[in-house]
């Protein structure tokens, strides 16, 4: 229902009284439903393997790769200004609104043309390149996934995860299909295609839900958008760079069958941003808010270093226990075709808790409005990651492409807190950083030692113990932040 609060100019728009409680359960509906897609997804990664030739299954994920960077393409920073100002002025909101489903609208057609070149160039055969070309022409519906953006901008996350979690129930059951009888890697292709056209509907419905959307300034709003989130664009595409670009290395320079193991490994490290996205997802907005509200920097560390610690409480625990049995996850979900992952996942694991802390560090570059010095910091890095990779994965292969992800990350966390420190006096929580380290590495000893006397159940089981037992002895989560989750206390007008 909307804002009725005495005195509050916002409350009197279009918007709704969000607590803390009702935040949380908001996020953790989110969080279960990804974790729900994530397992889809993995499912969908098993169906993928066992109906396709090694070949077949790394030329599909290699239109998944350039369909990901494709999507960085149409974005541009526009999503992440439309969402911190649809959350700090919801009084533009429905301008807000069709400028960004018309920005990514007219990126999108662009991005399909221009990866649907570069895959046709480097893949082989005619199926091949057919069943890139298909995964692309989803691109042209990025326009309708804006509603996420709108949904994260209210305070809404449970609603944009639920749509993906639909078309990741389609994609998955029309895999299984193919599956069984034996289809070609265009069907597949098509299959894909399909999953996403019901998604992209759903999202045109859940727009007009969010937001009367005001076509009538829409060019207007689009450019203004685009010019003021062009830098952190920029930035993000360098991001892509480095998360996908040793992909297309691996593939053209050891071929598809080195690419697809570490393609397999990288999907499980894909599934798992789930976790940091519902942290970033509800972060950004909120920081917005608070800006809006007047509030003062101490604010925004505060809100910072609470989302990390809360992050790092469930990424610690994934990484430590998922790196001691990697092997046996990779021979369960993908067959003993795929042994060489087992050594590319430990390495990819380490690069995650970097990726995790990356959301965090985006929401405080958002806040701040820190985009050039962000964009000079990433570019930067992404040259020395292509050059590493051009080193590493011709001798390396897959495993060469895993360490220049971690270096990677690694140095991109660490320069861009340096510059919002000296920048903003924006400092990183070290001390919970050390505290997170210590757990992780104690319990990554326990359920690696468990794994090989008695199994990977045991390795599991042990493994969480330990690291609850430690969660409670180095304090690594307070009691103010589980009273400040479960509190009814008002926290924004969305």
């Amino acid at each position: 229902m909307p804002a009725e609060r005495h005195g509050d100019p916002v409350a009197t728009l279009d918007t709704v009284a969000v607590s803390r409680r009702s935040l949380s359960l908001r996020s953790m509906a989110q969080l279960l439903m990804r974790i729900l897609g994530a397992a889809l997804g993995v499912g969908v990664a098993a169906v993928l393997a066992r109906g396709l030739s090694t070949e077949e299954f790394g030329t599909l994920s290699l239109a998944l790769t350039l369909a990901s960077t494709g999507v960085a393409l149409t974005d541009l920073g526009i999503t992440q200004i439309a969402v911190r100002e649809m959350a700090r002025t919801p009084e533009v909101r429905a301008e807000i609104a069709a400028g960004l489903i018309l920005g990514r609208s007219v990126l999108g057609v662009l991005a399909m043309i221009a990866m649907t070149g570069i895959g046709v160039l480097i893949t082989d055969g005619t199926s091949a390149r057919i069943a890139v070309m298909i995964v692309l022409s989803t691109l042209a519906l990025t326009g309708l996934g804006s509603a996420s953006a709108i949904a994260q901008s209210r305070l809404r996350p449970d609603v944009a995860s639920a749509v993906v979690l639909v078309q990741n129930v389609v994609w998955l059951g029309l895999a299984a299909l193919l599956a069984l009888t034996n289809a070609t890697l265009v069907e597949f292709s098509i299959a894909f295609v399909v999953s996403n056209i019901v998604q992209a509907v759903i999202f045109a419905v859940v727009t007009r839900r969010l937001v009367t959307v005001d076509w009538s300034n829409a060019v207007a709003s689009a450019i203004s958008m685009a010019r003021a989130g062009l830098p952190f664009g920029v930035a993000a595409l360098c991001v892509t760079a480095y998360y996908r670009f040793n992909g297309m290395i691996l593939y053209s320079s050891r071929g598809a069958t080195e690419a697809a193991y570490f393609s397999a490994a990288f999907r499980f490290i894909d599934a798992l941003q789930i976790i940091p996205a519902t942290v970033g997802f509800v972060l950004t907005p909120l920081l917005a808010v608070r800006s809006r509200d007047g509030r003062n920097s101490d604010a925004v560390t505060r809100g910072a270093a609470f989302a990390t610690r809360i992050l790092l409480l469930f990424v610690i625990p994934v990484v430590s226990i998922g790196s001691a049995v990697s092997a046996t996850v990779v021979d369960v979900i993908y067959g003993e075709t795929f042994v060489p992952t087992g050594a590319v996942l430990p390495i990819l694991l380490v690069s995650f808790v970097f990726i995790s802390l990356g959301y965090i560090v985006n929401s405080l570059v958002v806040s701040c409005g820190e985009f050039r010095i962000y964009l000079a910091i990433v570019a930067a890095i992404a040259v020395l990651n292509v050059l590493a990779n051009w080193v590493a994965i011709p001798r390396f292969g897959a495993v060469g492409a895993a360490w220049t992800a971690v270096a990677t990350e690694v140095a991109l966390v660490v320069s861009v807190y340096l510059a919002l420190y000296i920048r903003r006096n924006l400092s990183a929580p070290i001390g919970v950083f050390a505290r997170f380290a210590a757990a992780g590495a104690v319990t990554y000893a326990v359920a690696t030692v468990t794994n090989g006397l008695y199994g990977p159940y045991a390795a599991f089981a042990l493994g969480a113990i330990a690291y609850c037992v430690l969660v409670i002895a180095l304090r690594l989560v307070a009691r103010a932040d589980v009273t400040t989750i479960v509190s009814t206390k008002h926290e924004a007008d969305v």
